[in-house]
């Protein structure tokens, strides 16, 4: 035990090294006066692997994806349990030529989103239950125009203001059927903080390739908790922006017309 410590706490100085078998020394002193004893056969001692492991919530994934996918506007209105994903970003995606934007509500948020994503910016919206009802409108017009955007939707427990502490999948009617009227929709829902990086990437790449809304459905345990993962391997990502035009090719065109059937 003594050695686990020296190991752990070992790199932090020899203050904090002292501090922590000091802490050991009490605990075993405690131990003996009250008679416990430790049943060696119940556990097994082994050394853990020294490979790289992230610590990682499904929401820093989530913003890890989108950025890694080419994102380069994201417009959110605090909500849990989704904050987290807009605070990643305000750090992050700047740093590699984007913006961040917390307008006044959701439904600012929303057609804030669909201009940008009108002109040729990948983009992407977060919220929780109440925020998606207050963005149906929106919704509504990306289907009827045509306008690709990614919308995390990370669900909270029960109707109207809920429980934003609690997870449950309680959105997904409205993720699938939400607006009036009818129009093409992918729903897509991670299991894990790796899917939520890759699903970001997928999403991002399929709203453009199709030119629709593509919807995450994440719950308050997948976006909150950690989790000791893997490195999630940014190099394999394929970033793919549907057809697009180049300057040749638009100078050339008699009539404007923003995307063609796909």
């Amino acid at each position: 035990m003594r050695a686990a410590f020296e190991k752990r706490f070992g790199r932090r100085g020899a203050e904090a090294l002292k501090y922590n078998l000091d802490a050991l020394a009490v605990g075993h002193e405690l131990a003996d006066e009250v008679g416990l004893t430790a049943d060696e056969g119940l556990y097994e001692i082994v050394s853990a692997d020294s490979k790289p492991h992230m610590l990682i919530t499904g929401n820093e994934a989530v913003a890890f994806g989108f950025v890694v996918a080419g994102g380069r506007f994201f417009a959110g209105y605090p909500i849990t349990p989704s904050t987290d994903i807009m605070e990643w970003l305000q750090k992050w995606l700047p740093r590699f030529g984007g913006v961040v934007r917390q307008p006044e509500d959701e439904l600012s948020v929303i057609n804030m989103a669909i201009g940008a994503a009108l002109t040729g910016t990948r983009t992407m919206v977060a919220t929780s239950g109440p925020g998606l009802s207050l963005m149906q409108e929106g919704i509504g017009q990306l289907g009827m125009a045509e306008i690709p955007l990614v919308v995390v939707d990370s669900q909270r427990s029960g109707p109207s203001t809920g429980m934003p502490t609690k997870p449950e999948q309680s959105d997904i009617n409205l993720l699938v059927y939400g607006g009036h009227g009818d129009f093409p929709r992918i729903v897509l829902a991670p299991g894990t903080p790796q899917e939520c990086f890759h699903i970001t990437v997928k999403a991002c790449n399929l709203a453009e390739k199709y030119q629709l809304p593509v919807f995450i459905a994440l719950d308050q345990g997948l976006s909150q908790n950690l989790a000791t993962i893997d490195p999630i391997d940014e190099g394999q990502v394929v970033v793919e922006r549907g057809k697009r035009l180049d300057a040749e090719s638009l100078a050339g065109m008699a009539v404007y017309k923003r995307y063609a059937f796909s």
